[in-house]
């Protein structure tokens, strides 16, 4: 076992989480300038219920979903590079090699499966046959697989979604706090402590059908910036938040590997 390859990897994977903390970086600096901006404002709306008002935000910055999409994409390299380079340290070939990861448990063991009569070798099966303890390893404690509690599959997920589409996230539910609503028709002035709802949705409050309803203060907005509810990985999950995450459990599974490795290779 080449010891000295082995420690350039695992430094080359953290690095690349390093520059995936970079890019969370980058999000959370963009997410806060567009919390600072006027992102959103009450707007009038007329449909036929009577006079109400709607919630608008503006766009996001088109650089958000590249940085979402960067941070997902460093951290599975990361993970990557943990495995083509132990081949190498093996002294295997590397081509084709990927971290081990699957849709579920079933699928991933089967994932290491020799070769037999009438079947070829599975695709992570080199990687078994120089590191046995692996297997194990990951199917009892790493758990790459859909619903894992590394986030293994989900962030090789969102990277491969990445590759296709950006990764766009959605502005959620929007606070309100201290808008002002008159009516000057009959000389009336309200102040709503706070509104709650959704971009594009009618916020039903101080509205018929015979007020002319004006808004004179837009107040103070809140909000939480999520991943679209309809999403495959992390639907409905705040983003920063989940970056972070994302994060901080790839790091763990570096070091925990690594660990791991050393003390069956020295």
């Amino acid at each position: 076992m080449d010891i000295a390859e082995l420690r350039a990897t695992f430094r080359e994977a953290k690095l690349k989480v390093d520059r995936a903390c970079r890019h969370l970086q980058e999000v959370e600096s963009l997410l806060t300038a567009y919390a600072e901006s006027d992102f959103c404002q009450l707007v009038v709306n007329h449909d036929g219920r009577g006079r109400g008002f709607v919630l608008e935000t503006t766009p996001m910055p088109f650089e958000l979903p590249l940085a979402i999409g960067d941070t997902f994409h460093n951290l599975n390299v990361s993970l990557d590079y943990i495995a083509s380079g132990m081949m190498r340290a093996a002294g295997s070939k590397t081509k084709g090699v990927y971290f081990p990861c699957d849709e579920n448990k079933e699928k991933l063991d089967m994932s290491f499966e020799a070769a037999s009569p009438g079947k070829k070798a599975s695709r992570n099966s080199a990687i078994a046959e120089q590191f046995p303890w692996l297997r194990e390893l990951l199917l009892h404690s790493v758990e790459p697989y859909r619903g894992g509690p590394n986030f293994v599959w989900e962030i090789r997920r969102a990277d491969n979604i990445d590759k296709h589409n950006l990764i766009t996230p959605v502005v959620g539910v929007v606070e309100l706090h201290d808008v002002e609503i008159a009516d000057p028709v009959r000389n009336n002035k309200f102040v709503v402590g706070t509104i709650y709802c959704e971009p594009g949705a009618r916020a039903n409050l101080l509205y018929g059908s015979g007020n002319d309803w004006k808004i004179i203060k837009q107040g103070q907005p809140t909000a939480t910036i999520t991943f679209p509810k309809g999403a495959e990985v992390f639907a409905g999950e705040a983003v920063p938040e989940t970056l972070r995450e994302c994060i901080a459990h790839t790091a763990g599974v570096i070091e925990f590997i690594e660990h791991e490795v050393f003390k069956r290779a020295t």
